[in-house]
């Protein structure tokens, strides 16, 4: 019996050794491939944006840009876009949920209604009335902080079980910053 359950474990071992082999070769491969432990935030960052770039480190300060390729990368990786384009507004309600915020359902149903969006620039558009709405603008920043520490890992919730902390997130969102040369 030791001798099968030896064998067994160095085929794991084997088998995550190549999977891992594998999965680097895909993700050097193809700069269109999210990597594991890349934030969705990076991702999106690097497809758009020179590292330390003005443009990124303002974006990184307020969550403001008018680039829309980037909003549109993110908004669809983080879901708040679905595959045909149509907003989805209990993704962002429950962003906000994961930060203990559970009374701005209706502004963000609100803000979603009252958007006046243009098929171009859709993310854009989302995004700005999001951040401008005077019921939301203070907490959107810590929303994208709590996501991107999050998006860092589809594992997140398995491997994090301890509830929201402000000051762990900031410290995370303080290394990204610096990564992005910012």
């Amino acid at each position: 019996m030791h001798q099968f359950t030896q064998s067994l474990r160095m085929s794991r071992e084997m088998s995550t050794s190549a999977k891992k082999e594998i999965t680097d070769k895909i993700y050097s491969a193809d700069s269109t491939v999210k990597k594991r432990d890349e934030t969705m935030f990076r991702f999106c960052e690097s497809s758009n944006f020179k590292d330390g770039s003005a443009e990124l480190c303002t974006l990184r300060k307020t969550g403001i840009t008018t680039n829309t390729k980037h909003l549109d990368c993110l908004f669809r990786g983080l879901r708040y876009l679905d595959r045909n384009g149509k907003i989805n507004p209990d993704e962002i309600k429950r962003d906000l949920h994961f930060i203990n915020v559970k009374d701005k359902d209706a502004a963000v149903d609100n803000a979603l209604n009252n958007c006046k969006v243009k098929e171009a620039t859709k993310a854009t558009d989302y995004n700005d009335c999001l951040w401008k709405d005077p019921a939301l603008k203070d907490i959107m920043m810590p929303v994208f902080d709590y996501r991107e520490v999050r998006s860092e890992s589809y594992r997140y919730f398995v491997e994090n079980t301890e509830p929201y902390d402000v000051a762990k997130v900031k410290e995370k969102v303080k290394k990204y910053d610096k990564d992005a040369g910012c």
